[in-house]
């Protein structure tokens, strides 16, 4: 069976239909219906997956917020030159100069307790600020350690001579270096 070319489209001068070769409007409109039902659904899935792991709560995110105040903790309490106040559930100790005031500042950690469960820190008697949130545990631990200071090494009883070297004796004035090394490195290389 043959098609006949329509008398119109022999006058515009487009070349006669042969099959089938597009869409039709309704096809079309159709297809971008069903296309954005799809794209609604993936969105509203999305939504809803992205509040189910809200970041604040997720175990992740909770373990990451207490490590960075463990890691603030830690960096004031390594500077600390005098400690105030040692309690399982507090800590006030001095720093040195932060702000440069010319004087030292006093920093002071707190657990509320269980009722409130927060860690509080207070600078300088100022407003006490919560570093964390439902800490649900804080028991302060300290270990006392009470450090001499070394005294200074006694005088050298042979002292260097003019050139540089010890005169230690016994082979060309290398006695007391070899004697050094020797006992400095005893039993590292050795099993």
């Amino acid at each position: 069976m043959s098609v006949r070319p329509q008398p119109s489209a022999r006058r515009a001068g487009l070349p006669p239909p042969r099959g089938r070769r597009g869409f039709t409007l309704i096809e079309l409109i159709v297809g971008m219906a069903v296309m954005a039902v799809l794209m609604g659904a993936m969105v509203s899935s999305l939504a809803v997956a992205s509040r189910a792991l809200d970041d604040r709560v997720s175990p992740t995110a909770r373990a990451r917020a207490a490590a960075t105040v463990v890691e603030e903790m830690h960096a004031d309490l390594s500077e600390a030159q005098a400690f105030l106040e040692r309690t399982a559930s507090a800590v006030t100790f001095v720093v040195p100069d932060r702000n440069d005031d010319g004087r030292p500042e006093v920093i002071r950690y707190e657990w509320t307790g269980p009722a409130d469960q927060r860690l509080l820190r207070t600078v300088n008697s100022g407003p006490a600020v919560a570093v964390a949130e439902n800490v649900e545990l804080l028991n302060l631990t300290y270990v006392l350690k009470t450090i001499v200071p070394t005294p200074d090494p006694p005088p050298d009883p042979d002292p260097p001579d003019g050139d540089g070297g010890h005169d230690g004796g016994g082979q060309n004035g290398r006695g007391k270096w070899k004697d050094w090394w020797k006992n400095k490195w005893k039993g590292w290389w050795r099993p």
